[in-house]
């Protein structure tokens, strides 16, 4: 059992990190489509994640050396139909006759793997069906494909890593999997019954559409920088970019430079020019606005995106610069020195983001200083429309 459970547990480590950068698109699609998020699709989408992260593991793992394969002399494709079922009754110690051999039966491999390769792909027959809505012959055709997908993998000896094959292609593998994802097909009703349907899942997102959470502002920021970055790629002059590609970046007088230059044009000029949008904020319904709900002036872009990446980041940037100096510094007190009143300061921001948190979101001091918000430009009106 441990072949199956270690997959498993590698499977938990790495899911948070993976899971967070495959659900990225999918959070977008959400609060554009719909403005909001709810539990039950987090909850979908995180376990659709995990689950395809430890079937892709299942499979895989555990990797033998490059040694122990190069000494491999076993067959690498199993092409006889059904002879799971012939292994089954040669060597099962099962008796019908003899319930004391029950508990052993169940132990053995000739039934615990042919009984894995059936619950393989049972949940992906089961997320078909009840999350993305897909047909018998879809689930069919996902399923089998699925299946090859893993087989090849074994077979091609984790896509040339290793110099052959160190699982066996089995035709039988083929057939149970695509077996096990009709099953959850079938199952899914049963399954999903205490799941709220799609169209109370959308009802509740909308209702959230006027929500400005901490994870809407996060992804709007990273749609903003991740644009930022593709633009600096090409936006240049004389060879030369005009825009930083990250908000932390290395400390220099051209550096600083783009920086600003990046702040004007992104979070000033465009946002002035959209009526409090900027690029990530458009695409996940978020605006800026004063206290009277209108679009501020430029000023007050100024002093909010002034103090946010002219003191937060900047910061930020200032610590992870000085910690990467300490090993080359001849001034190493007053480095250490200013390193801790810059983390100080940088703690001290967090907290704040925690505590405003807490009191259900209210603004950040930085807005209360420049007297603008964010709220929802959502329009529940014309998505139905």
């Amino acid at each position: 059992m441990e072949a199956y459970i270690t997959p498993i547990k590698i499977a938990l480590l790495t899911f948070p990190f993976i899971a967070f950068l495959l659900s990225l698109p999918f959070l977008i699609h959400q609060y554009h489509k719909y403005g909001g998020f709810t539990f039950w699709r987090a909850f979908i989408i995180f376990s659709f994640i995990f689950y395809l992260m430890c079937a892709y593991f299942l499979v895989i793992l555990p990797l033998p050396s490059q040694a122990e394969v190069n000494e491999l002399t076993t067959r690498r494709v199993q092409f006889i139909p059904f002879q799971f079922v012939i292994d089954f009754v040669r060597e099962t110690v099962f008796s019908f006759s003899h319930p004391r051999t029950y508990a052993e039966a169940l132990k053995q491999g000739v039934l615990i793997q042919p009984l894995f390769n059936l619950l393989l792909l049972l949940p992906l027959g089961v997320y078909l069906r009840f999350y993305f809505k897909r047909s018998f012959k879809f689930v069919i055709l996902a399923g089998f494909f699925t299946a090859l997908f893993f087989e090849l993998t074994q077979l091609s000896g984790l896509y040339g890593i290793y110099s052959r094959s160190y699982r066996l292609f089995d035709v039988d593998d083929l057939m149970l999997n695509t077996a096990g994802a009709l099953l959850g097909f079938a199952i899914a009703p049963a399954i999903t019954f205490f799941i709220p349907g799609e169209e109370r899942l959308i009802n509740t997102a909308y209702s959230r559409s006027h929500r400005v959470s901490y994870l809407r502002r996060f992804i709007a920021f990273m749609i903003d920088w991740t644009i930022i970055a593709i633009i600096a790629v090409f936006v240049t002059i004389g060879g030369e970019a005009i825009f930083v590609s990250n908000v932390i970046y290395e400390f220099s007088i051209l550096n600083i430079l783009r920086y600003l230059m990046t702040i004007i044009v992104f979070f000033v000029i465009i946002p002035y020019l959209t009526k409090g949008r900027t690029l990530g904020k458009a695409i996940v319904h978020l605006k800026i606005v004063n206290d009277l709900d209108q679009p501020p002036s430029p000023n007050l872009y100024m002093v909010r995106y002034g103090i946010l990446y002219g003191l937060i980041f900047t910061n930020i940037n200032l610590t992870v610069t000085m910690l990467d100096l300490t090993g080359t510094s001849n001034h190493l007190n007053l480095l250490n020195y200013l390193i801790i009143i810059s983390f100080f300061f940088t703690l001290v921001f967090a907290i704040h983001l925690l505590m405003s948190k807490l009191r259900k979101n209210e603004s950040l001091f930085y807005e209360k200083i420049s007297y603008t918000h964010m709220m929802s430009s959502f329009s529940l009106f014309k998505k139905k429309r």
